[in-house]
C-alpha cells in the first residue's frame, strides 16, 4: 500500500510517460502518477514482499530546505499545491471522472494540466 518501492515497465512508460518534474519535493507525485494509469486503463497492482519492510518515517530535516513548508507534516505544500493545480477529485463518482484506488475516490485532469514529455522516447533510451 505505498510507492516507497515500485517496479515499472517501459511499455508502461511508454503509455503513461514519465513522472511529472514538476512536482518539486516530496509528496502527491504517487497519486499522479497511479490517476495517470488509471486513465490509460493500466492496473496497478500491489505485491507483498515479506522480506521487505517500508518504515513510515516523520521527516524532521528535510534535505531540500530547511524552511520548507508541508503539508500533513511530511509533504511539500508546492506538490500538493501542483497536485490540486492539476487534478479536480471527487468522492462521488461523476461524468468523465474515473476511479482511482490511492486516493479512495475520482479525478479528472483540469484543462491544460497535461504532464509533458520531460525525457526522449524510450526508443531512444538504453536498456
Amino acid at each position: 500500500s505505498s510507492w516507497s518501492h515500485f517496479l515499472i515497465s517501459k511499455p508502461i512508460l511508454s503509455k503513461v510517460g514519465w513522472f511529472d518534474e514538476r512536482f518539486p519535493g516530496v509528496g502527491y507525485e504517487d497519486q499522479d502518477y497511479e490517476i495517470r494509469l488509471a486513465l490509460r486503463d493500466i492496473p496497478f497492482i500491489d505485491i507483498k514482499v515479506n522480506h521487505l519492510k517500508n518504515i513510515v518515517y516523520q521527516t524532521k530535516d528535510f534535505s531540500y530546505g530547511k524552511n520548507i513548508e508541508t503539508d500533513y507534516k511530511k509533504y511539500s505544500s508546492s506538490n500538493g499545491k501542483h497536485y490540486f493545480s492539476k487534478w479536480e477529485t471527487s468522492d462521488t463518482a461523476k461524468q468523465g471522472f474515473i476511479y482511482v484506488r490511492i486516493i479512495q475516490g475520482y479525478a479528472k485532469l483540469k484543462d491544460g494540466m497535461e504532464t509533458p514529455n520531460f525525457y526522449p522516447d524510450l526508443n531512444e533510451v538504453k536498456a
